[in-house]
């Protein structure tokens, strides 16, 4: 969930290349820190929609994270679940039993309210 730029930042940007190693797949869905998602993320995420929703429907093991790992990453995870059809309350309340902080934002409310009637 983070930009490459916040990676490099953050000495993270060997992810991809230690994912291949340890023969992970690694999908890339950009948006800037305390910010809704914007196109880059919406270029990627409709690259790699179906690919996503399908893992999280087989029941495979998935990693979501960011840089504090509630605010971007319980936002990817309401929407792969309202994608699903998951009802918003169910989302927020399932998201928030794991990450009590996640789906806090305004900025990132106001993104799911936008494109997912959340």
């Amino acid at each position: 969930m983070m930009t490459m730029a916040e990676m490099t930042e953050k000495q993270a940007d060997t992810l991809p290349s230690l994912c291949a190693e340890l023969r992970m797949d690694w999908y890339h869905l950009p948006v800037e820190d305390s910010c809704a998602p914007e196109a880059p993320f919406a270029q990627a995420f409709a690259q790699q929609k179906d690919i996503l929703l399908g893992l999280v429907e087989s029941g495979a093991t998935m990693v979501i994270h960011c840089h504090g790992g509630s605010g971007r990453t319980g936002m990817m995870a309401a929407i792969l679940m309202l994608e699903l059809g998951y009802a918003p309350a169910q989302v927020k309340s399932q998201i928030q039993l794991i990450r009590p902080k996640s789906l806090t934002s305004p900025v990132q409310v106001n993104y799911l309210i936008k494109q997912y009637a959340y």
